[in-house]
């Protein structure tokens, strides 16, 4: 089945809001057959190591890192927090580069906020597992924290100034990202606020702005600040997750966005314990130690849940692999966008899983 996007331009409709409009439009028309639990049929896509050089499969790569690196700062695994911490800078240091090279601004933008939240997140941990592994050595926690602190503001107001200044005065390049990059989400979910936000992408890197700002507050220890910014990153998470649920071809996305949720409730529970649950107890206790310290301890708690994160993940590849091999799951080539004027099929360079589904064809 082969969908076609007519695109017939309003004069009256600015050429940024009208891509959202004709993308939301097309999706509402197109959405019903794709109606349904997520979980009650299969990936729309084939598994394979493939899709984790894809664009999708990249971030949900980094998703990994990040959760393991969290896990290895809260159990005190020294080695593991750095190695596996080091490795998801230089991943986010790549998707920088590589929306850099493509002149993409917006992406470039949020890419280098989210490095500079992941160097905080480094040089914090960094200075906390500094102390517990050499308590003779010269105690490197304080100034860690401080060091990070700035960094965590210079990414607030860096990403600020993209929904202050440069999205009312329409700077950045939306109109050509959600054409060309994000029509294959587009394709498969709506997302809210489309007055507002001019794809899915756009409603997604929101929730990244709260949870940067929750961080912030827990990293200058402002417990008002953490409370405030929780709630929208947790409602937030929520939608990704409910808007998922119900449509059959977003399994994949699914998972992840619900191990996301857990992450975050991981890393709130952490930062409810060190203000007002158990302020005095914080030091980091082995999963395996049911002792009453360790059931006292959120940071105990947090470290479960953050094992808890990857069930969704695990029990996706569950499903999604044997599928895969039992060929279950039907093949699907990328980056094919078939030209009906000229009639003839033409191969997009970027072959990627973040390609649609099946072609759309944007006519003017």
């Amino acid at each position: 089945i082969e969908r076609v996007m007519v695109y017939t331009p309003s004069p009256k409709s600015s050429p940024r809001r009208r891509s959202a409009e004709e993308l939301q439009r097309t999706e509402r028309l197109s959405k019903c057959p794709d109606r349904g639990l997520c979980w009650s049929s299969l990936p729309d896509i084939p598994w394979s190591m493939g899709y984790y050089v894809s664009d999708n499969g990249q971030s949900n790569f980094h998703i990994y890192l990040w959760i393991i690196k969290d896990l290895a700062w809260a159990q005190n695994w020294y080695w593991v927090a750095h190695i596996v911490g080091g490795a998801a800078l230089l991943w986010q240091l790549y998707f920088f580069t590589k929306s850099a090279l493509n002149r993409n601004l917006d992406d470039a933008w949020f890419n280098s906020t989210v490095f500079m939240w992941l160097l905080g997140h480094y040089l914090w941990m960094d200075g906390e597992l500094h102390d517990y592994r050499f308590p003779n050595k010269e105690s490197t926690y304080d100034a860690r924290t401080i060091q990070s602190g700035y960094i965590f503001i210079a990414a607030s107001i860096w990403v600020s100034l993209y929904y202050i200044v440069m999205k009312p005065l329409r700077l950045a390049n939306y109109v050509s990202y959600c054409l060309k990059i994000d029509v294959y989400q587009s394709e498969k979910v709506t997302w809210r606020f489309p007055f507002y936000f001019q794809s899915w992408k756009e409603y997604e890197n929101i929730h990244s702005l709260f949870w940067l700002l929750k961080d912030t507050g827990w990293n200058w220890w402002v417990p008002s600040m953490v409370v405030i910014f929780f709630v929208p990153t947790f409602l937030l998470s929520i939608d990704f997750v409910w808007i998922t649920l119900w449509d059959r071809k977003m399994l994949v996305d699914h998972a992840h966005y619900l191990a996301q949720l857990v992450w975050l409730c991981s890393a709130s529970a952490w930062a409810a314990g060190e203000f007002f649950l158990t302020p005095n107890h914080d030091d980091p206790i082995g999963l395996l130690n049911f002792s009453l310290e360790a059931r006292i301890t959120s940071r105990w708690y947090a470290s479960w849940m953050l094992v808890l994160a990857f069930v969704p993940i695990v029990v996706l590849h569950m499903i999604w692999i044997p599928a895969t091999v039992r060929g279950m799951v039907p093949p699907r080539s990328y980056g094919m966008v078939k030209d009906h004027s000229k009639g003839n099929s033409i191969v997009e360079p970027d072959i990627s899983l973040k390609e649609p589904l099946v072609s759309d064809v944007l006519h003017d």
